[in-house]
C-alpha cells in the first residue's frame, strides 16, 4: 500500500505530553498514513509508551546520540516514506477527523502544499487552568505564496505566519527534494519550521488552505513557544534551545552583540534569501519593521527594547528612528486591535469547557467549526 502521508512527531523528554498528542492521531480512521515518532533520545519511557500504544501502527526511531533541533528534524523527514509530509509537536493534536479532511481534499486537488488555521492550547501550567485560543475558519481556497512571502518581508517578518511551515502543513516530497536538492538540506537555520516559510514559496506558488483545523497547537511548559510567549513558564525550554546553539554564528547582517535569543529567528530570513539568490534578489526586507516585529514579540518576556539597541542595530542594518517608530506603532496598534476583537466576541470561547488534555480538546473541535 502506498503512503499518502507521513505524519512526523519530533519529541525529546516529554512523554506526559506525548501520550495525548498520540491518542488524537491513533484515533483518526485513515490507512493510507504512516505515524513515526522520532525519539532525540528520550530517558522518560518515550519507546515504552509507542509501544503500548501504537499496537504496530506507530514507526519509532531514534538516532542513537542527541541531536539539536534542525538536525533533529533532518533526520525525521529523512525516514518518512510519504508523498506528503507533516510535522507536529509533542504537545499538540490532531483535530477530530482532520487527517481524513485533509486526505479528501489531495484527493481532490492534488496542490503542491497544505495549510489550514490552527486552534491553540494551552496546557495546564501551575496553577493556571488550560486556555484555548480559536482561530477564524473559513472555505477551502487558494493561497498566493509569491504573494504572501513579499507582504511578509515588507512587513519585516511580521506576517509570516500565514505561510505554510511544514510544521502543522502538508508538503508534498517532490517540494522538500528541490529545497534539499538546492541547499544539501531539508533545513538549514536552528529555527527549522521558520525557515520552511521561505523556502517553500520558491518551489511552490501556491498552497491550499483548508479554513479548518486539521491540526491543534499546542503550548505546554516544556515547549519553546511557552517559554517565550507565556507567562508561569521560565526561560528553560529555551535557554535549553539556546545551548544546543552553541557555535552556531548567526548571518553576517545581523548584530553580533544582541543575544542569539533575539537575532535566532530575524537569521532565518537572512539565511534563506543567501539559499535562494534568485528567488529572493528582487524582494527588500524591511530593517525597520523587523526590528519593530521582534521587539513587539520579545518584549513581554524578555524586556529586549530597539532603542536600546541603537547602535548595534544601525552598523549593520538599514534603519532609521523614523521608520522603526513608524512600524512599533503599527504593531502596537494590531496587538491594541486584536485584544479589543478577542474581547467583545468571546461567546464560543466562553461557552467551551476547556478539558485538562489536548487529546480532549481535539474531540472537541467538530463542533466548534
Amino acid at each position: 500500500m502506498s503512503v499518502k502521508l507521513s505524519l512526523i512527531v519530533p519529541t525529546r523528554e516529554r512523554v506526559e505530553t506525548l501520550a495525548y498528542t498520540l491518542k488524537s492521531i491513533l484515533s483518526q480512521a485513515v490507512d493510507d498514513v504512516e505515524i513515526i515518532v522520532s525519539d532525540n533520545v528520550s530517558e522518560d519511557g518515550t519507546k515504552e509508551l509507542v509501544e503500548s500504544l501504537g499496537g504496530g501502527r506507530i514507526r519509532y526511531i531514534n538516532p542513537g546520540v542527541r541531536l539539536a533541533m534542525t538536525e533533529h528534524w533532518e533526520f525525521a523527514v529523512g525516514h518518512a516514506l510519504g508523498e506528503y509530509v507533516c510535522i507536529i509537536g509533542d504537545d499538540d493534536a490532531v483535530s477530530k477527523g482532520g487527517v481524513r479532511c485533509l486526505l479528501d481534499e489531495i484527493s481532490k486537488s492534488a496542490a503542491p502544499v497544505y495549510s489550514w488555521p490552527t486552534h491553540v492550547y494551552i496546557w495546564p501550567i501551575g496553577d493556571q487552568p488550560p486556555r484555548i485560543e480559536l482561530s477564524p475558519l473559513g472555505a477551502v481556497k487558494e493561497l498566493d505564496l509569491h504573494r504572501l512571502v513579499k507582504f511578509a518581508l515588507k512587513w519585516g517578518l511580521c506576517n509570516y505566519l500565514p505561510l505554510p511551515h511544514l510544521y502543522h502543513s502538508a508538503v508534498r516530497r517532490d517540494v522538500l527534494e528541490a529545497i534539499k536538492s538546492a541547499t544539501g538540506s531539508y533545513f538549514k537555520t536552528t529555527a527549522p519550521d521558520v525557515y520552511m516559510s521561505y523556502a517553500i514559496p520558491v518551489f511552490s506558488p501556491v498552497s491550499i488552505d483548508l479554513g479548518v483545523p486539521v491540526t491543534i497547537s499546542g503550548h505546554s511548559s516544556k515547549s519553546n513557544a511557552g517559554s517565550v510567549l507565556l507567562k508561569g513558564v521560565g526561560s528553560g525550554p529555551l535557554n535549553a534551545f539556546m545551548k544546543e546553539c552553541d557555535g552556531y554564528q548567526v548571518h553576517e547582517g545581523l548584530p553580533k552583540d544582541i543575544s542569539q535569543k533575539i537575532t535566532l529567528l530575524l537569521d532565518v530570513v537572512f539565511v534563506a534569501k543567501d539559499s535562494f539568490p534568485d528567488f529572493y534578489r528582487d524582494i527588500k526586507l524591511n530593517h525597520n519593521g523587523m526590528w519593530a516585529f521582534i521587539e513587539s514579540v520579545m518584549y513581554g518576556k524578555y524586556g529586549f527594547r530597539v532603542l536600546a539597541n541603537w547602535k548595534s542595530i544601525r552598523r549593520v542594518c538599514d534603519v532609521s528612528l523614523f521608520g522603526y517608530f513608524y512600524y512599533a506603532s503599527a504593531f502596537a496598534f494590531n496587538k491594541f486591535r486584536s485584544k479589543w476583537r478577542s474581547k467583545s466576541q468571546p461567546q464560543i470561547q466562553n461557552s467551551t469547557v476547556v478539558p485538562n488534555d489536548i487529546f480532549a480538546f481535539s474531540q472537541q473541535c467538530e463542533e466548534l467549526h
